[in-house]
């Protein structure tokens, strides 16, 4: 790629007075156009208090139609949001923010023009104001039905039994979608030990909807099936895994290196010898794997950029004095342009071929506009179908990519060089949404919207093949209409998959029963017996994915019992070679950009017919559907089945996949792609600020995805200790530490003092609990107060907590209680603290928003009082600071007095009083 494509093509985005993004400027330049520049426009428009009104992408607006547009309450809160693509939906929570009310699947087209004909009304029951206020029960109505209860919590009481295995307080049997769920045991650190799958008696019929009417337990567990699948696990101090046995008693086994990173791993089918999964991994001090040794014998090795650390290479390779012999068997090696995008791929482990006076190598490469978009693609693929793994013949193929405005994906061109073959995948785009289809659906926009549900989903997959979805917008039937391909699923109340049924032609088919670790597929023909097979997954704490097949039944004659597959991947995950307990390759596979087989080549019929996990690690289902978990994806059209259920966390086009990059971002759920560098887990040595110390601690570096129209920030969370977690953003420890959680006094909580040259501040915003004459008065309506000592004196002062924070002024109040001291006070979780808010509050510390920088600690876990008072407290969280080497120069302790202080109506900052 030339540098002048991307010359004078900024991002820009425009501010209004009060800070928020009005216009978003980029400037689209293809590679064929240069140096013609397009202008895209996205508008958003604020209400009077600042919250997002209405949004518009560069097609629609010139349409005259918005993506988007919102309802808020007086917090900020979506009321009532309208999509282009998943249409209307309708949100009211109660007086202390639950979801109370919702309406989803409403067509919409103007602010009085709803159609409630496919929409769904959801309403949640909780617990009465003198427990807790946890949820009971969900029910669900679709227009035109009679109401269903769809879900049921039963929580755990205060029994010697309960609390022998940790189930006070715990969600203790779920009655969901798919059937019952329940926790059995659960460890200290609130880990699942022993958990019960049950299935709905009428699991395998398609239209069956889960309806847990009547009074108890009693009545719901007659609609459920007999058979009872039980899964156990043993974990260990830090909550990783040490051991599982799954619902048939298969056994696994994993190893932890000092680190706490996954080192080795066994499986066992039950009553069976142990097989070693993974035999040795090794890793780089900032946690990158360098070395992975499995128990086929086979190495992988990884390299990385110097610079950048982004992976530069992977090798497999049967190593010298395999039994099967050396051999080099995938050599993958990545280059990137300086943003990150991936430029070519080459296999090394591939010799080059020739075909037709055409010269075809191992490699892959790819070209981008200023966008960053895929837009042509060129690589190898199978000039002719073989099943020999070694007798294949290759050929060159060139892709084109043509987009609109709104990143909708409307073109493929497809040619062969060598045999002047060509042909074009064209998709037609609504008017009036992002929604599309192939042209061999419709012939024009106006015909698309009728194909899609109003929740945004696909109603028709080729010509002759239906769609259903289930009334949460999950796939729930595939049916042609020649009888020779039907498929049926089955979800759990999170949309995970737990059950496929399928047939073909009513002769042959197969049902999958999903378990946690195991795969129960029951294989029907009318030529052969039936064959009952267990796939037991393998693959956790390695990147290969591992599966080990143990045949009950209907074994074929050419595979052996218990075979353990290797599927070894490529940077996405994908699976691009197979092999055997023995080294010995089985299959290899190669796709298009997008996710279609390119090179497809297997030992025998038998054995291709054994691989599942395919393009991103994910399983493709008979239809040609990929299975991400929470949406399916089309690879030959390159766009999701349906709109995002995440909303707009990846831009105002619910159906663009991958970011139209798709060889350099993966979609692990099908919410939101990321580049595989983004999320992982290492250990790095932090150096505390201020402090001599040098502190090593696992940590994440977590990727939050703000709404579409904010930046991407990244962060890092280290746990300290056992009851502490301090994030921080990437450029370190700050001065300023914020302690946020909920507290509470108690008589044996004493005075701790200030450190000198240390300044220590606290705010809260609930003044009613606080009634001293000098501080009450200064604590009304909504406004923050804020107390803060440089270790002399006290001074309260009414002003918003950030304001206060930025400026990081003292204040004094004489005689208030004795100087250089603060009254200690006990330390439980807060609710509010997790990714998203503290991602929120840690962005305060960009340099275009402010100069004041600060870190945040949170209380990990939220314990019953009598325990919690014991493990954590002011005073702890400063000595496990202090004692870390984090030394801060000021300290603001923001509480929100909860629960436990609803009985106490005051706090005296003169002394800690009992509660």
């Amino acid at each position: 790629m030339s540098p002048s494509l991307f010359q004078q093509t900024p991002s820009i985005t425009a501010f209004d007075s009060r800070g928020l993004s009005v216009r978003s400027i980029e400037y689209l330049r293809h590679p064929d156009t240069e140096p013609a520049t397009t202008a895209l426009i996205t508008r958003h428009h604020y209400g009077a208090m600042g919250f997002l009104a209405s949004s518009s992408d560069p097609r629609l607006h010139a349409l005259g139609r918005s993506s988007l547009d919102c309802v808020t309450d007086l917090a900020g809160k979506p009321l009532r949001t309208r999509s282009a693509d998943a249409g209307t939906e309708v949100r009211l929570h109660d007086a202390a923010r639950r979801e109370a009310f919702a309406v989803s699947r409403i067509r919409s087209d103007g602010p009085r023009a709803d159609d409630l004909t496919e929409a769904v009304t959801r309403t949640w029951q909780y617990e009465d104001d003198t427990l807790p206020g946890r949820p009971l029960a969900l029910t669900e109505q679709v227009a035109g039905e009679p109401p269903r209860i769809s879900e049921r919590f039963v929580w755990g009481g205060v029994s010697p039994q309960e609390q022998d295995f940790n189930l006070a307080g715990q969600c203790v049997s779920h009655y969901g979608t798919e059937g019952l769920t329940s926790i059995d045991s659960v460890s200290l650190n609130g880990v699942s030990l022993q958990q019960t799958r049950r299935l709905l008696a009428q699991a395998d019929m398609a239209g069956t909807l889960a309806d847990w009417q009547g009074t108890g337990p009693d009545n719901w567990n007659e609609w459920l099936a007999e058979q009872a699948w039980v899964n156990l696990s043993v974990v260990d101090a830090c909550a990783a895994t040490l051991a599982i046995t799954d619902a048939q008693g298969h056994r696994r086994r994993f190893a932890y290196d000092v680190a706490g990173l996954p080192k080795a791993s066994w499986v066992a089918v039950a009553d069976g010898p142990e097989q070693i999964v993974v035999k040795a991994c090794s890793y780089c001090a900032n946690g990158h794997k360098l070395r992975e040794e499995h128990g086929n014998q086979v190495l992988t090795t990884y390299g990385y950029e110097v610079q950048t650390e982004r992976l530069a290479r992977i090798r497999t390779e049967r190593p010298a004095g395999h039994p099967a012999g050396a051999m080099l068997l995938q050599d993958l090696h990545y280059e990137y342009d300086p943003c990150g995008n991936v430029r070519r791929v080459t296999n090394e482990a591939q010799a080059i071929r020739f075909w037709r006076n055409q010269r075809v190598a191992p490699e892959t490469v790819l070209e981008y506009d200023s966008l960053y978009q895929l837009v042509s693609a060129t690589g190898r693929e199978m000039a002719a179908m073989s099943a020999a793994v070694d007798d294949v013949t290759y050929t060159r193929y060139q892709r084109s990519y043509s987009y609109d405005a709104a990143g909708n994906l409307l073109r493929i061109h497809h040619t062969t060089p060598a045999t002047g073959h060509a042909f074009n995948l064209s998709l037609v785009v609504s008017e009036c949404s992002n929604r599309a289809l192939s042209d061999s659906l419709v012939g024009s926009p106006a015909e698309v919207e009728a194909l899609f549900t109003a929740g945004g989903q696909q109603k028709v997959l080729s010509p002759g093949q239906t769609l259903a979805w289930t009334p949460r917008g999950h796939l729930a039937e595939v049916t042609s209409a020649a009888g020779d391909l039907d498929e049926h699923y089955r979800y759990d109340s999170r949309g995970l998959r737990v059950l496929k049924t399928g047939t073909r032609g009513n002769v042959s088919g197969e049902r999958c029963h999903y378990l946690p670790q195991l795969e129960l597929r029951t294989l029907h023909n009318g030529a052969r017996a039936n064959g009952q097979l267990q796939v037991l997954l393998c693959d956790q704490g390695q990147d290969a994915q591992v599966r080990l097949l143990h045949w009950v039944s209907g074994k074929p004659d050419e595979v052996a019992n218990d075979q353990l597959r290797f599927s070894y991947v490529d940077r996405l995950g994908s699976g691009m070679l197979e092999l055997d307990q023995h080294g010995l390759v089985l299959s290899r596979e190669e796709y298009y950009p997008y996710g279609g087989t390119a090179v497809w080549a297997a030992s025998s019929q038998v054995e291709g017919e054994g691989k599942t996990i395919r393009y991103s690690g994910k399983e493709r289902d008979a239809t040609g559907l990929y299975y991400y978990g929470q949406r399916y994806y089309q690879p030959w059209l390159g766009r999701w089945l349906g709109a995002d259920p995440a909303g707009t966390v990846d831009g105002l086009n619910l159906f663009r996949a991958m970011r139209n990059n798709p060889v350099t971002f993966e979609d692990v759920a099908g919410l939101v792609p990321v580049a595989p560098e983004q999320v992982e887990e290492k250990s790095t040595e932090v150096v505390a600020r201020g402090g001599p110390d040098v502190l090593s601690l696992p940590h994440r570096e977590i990727r939050h995805l703000d709404p579409y129209h904010q930046k991407e920030y990244a962060f890092i969370a280290a746990d300290l200790g056992e009851h502490y977690r301090l994030y921080m953003d990437k450029g370190g420890p700050s001065d300023n530490l914020v302690i946020t959680a909920d507290g509470a006094t108690a008589f044996w909580l004493r005075d701790i003092p200030v450190e000198k040259g240390q300044r220590f501040g606290f705010f809260t915003q609930h003044g009613q609990l606080l009634e001293d004459p000098g501080i009450g008065k200064l604590m009304r309506g909504s406004n923050k107060v804020f107390v803060l000592t440089d270790g002399t004196d006290f001074e309260p002062r009414k002003q918003e907590a950030q304001d206060l924070l930025a400026a990081g002024r003292t204040g004094k109040l004489s005689g208030s209680r004795k100087a250089g001291f603060i009254a200690d006070y006990s330390l439980f979780k807060f609710a509010d603290d997790n990714a998203d808010v503290l991602a929120t509050v840690l962005s305060l510390n960009r340099s275009e928003q402010s100069d004041f920088r600060f870190d945040v600690l949170t209380v990990r876990r939220r314990r019953a009082l009598p325990a919690m008072l014991k493990m954590a407290s002011l005073s702890g969280a400063l000595s496990v600071l202090k004692k870390n080497g984090f030394n801060y120069s000021t300290v603001y302790a923001s509480f929100c007095r909860g629960v436990f202080l609803h009985r106490a109506k005051s706090f005296d900052p003169t002394r800690a009083k009992d509660i």
